[in-house]
């Protein structure tokens, strides 16, 4: 009986220790779960602030486009406008007017081509930034 009793000390502890050990182990496990909720709470903030983002460069990219579409039209007004003011030029040149007429006719081509360029710089620059986003 002693020795029974000796024997089922020993499996006692022996099933203390590996409870112990499991107990730990289901402690560790534990904590590995919630760091890795942790992480992936991160994670998932992260993709939401992103989808965030990519629908603001979206709206920002339409609103860049119609910019564009804008700028184009009013370059295609403004070359209009210059063609019509050259051939009213060589209208001019080739009739008897005043060469003050002439003088202001040219002024405003020059203006129109100004603004020609100005509307060209303006375009690529939108292109520029659609293409970027």
């Amino acid at each position: 009986m002693h020795s029974e009793l000796e024997s089922m000390t020993r499996s006692k502890s022996l099933v203390d220790e590996q409870l112990y050990r499991l107990q730990f182990e289901r402690a560790d496990l534990l904590k590995r779960i919630d760091e890795d909720q942790d992480d992936l709470n991160d994670l998932m903030q992260k993709h939401k602030d992103l989808i965030a983002q990519s629908a603001a460069d979206i709206g920002q990219i339409q609103e860049l486009q119609l910019q564009l579409e804008e700028a184009k039209k009013e370059k295609h007004r403004l070359q209009e406008q210059l063609q019509v003011a050259q051939m009213r030029i060589e209208y001019l040149e080739k009739s008897t007017v005043d060469r003050a007429i002439v003088s202001r006719q040219e002024a405003v081509i020059c203006d129109l081509e100004n603004k020609t360029e100005f509307q060209k710089v303006q375009i690529k620059r939108f292109e520029g930034r659609a293409s970027g986003q």
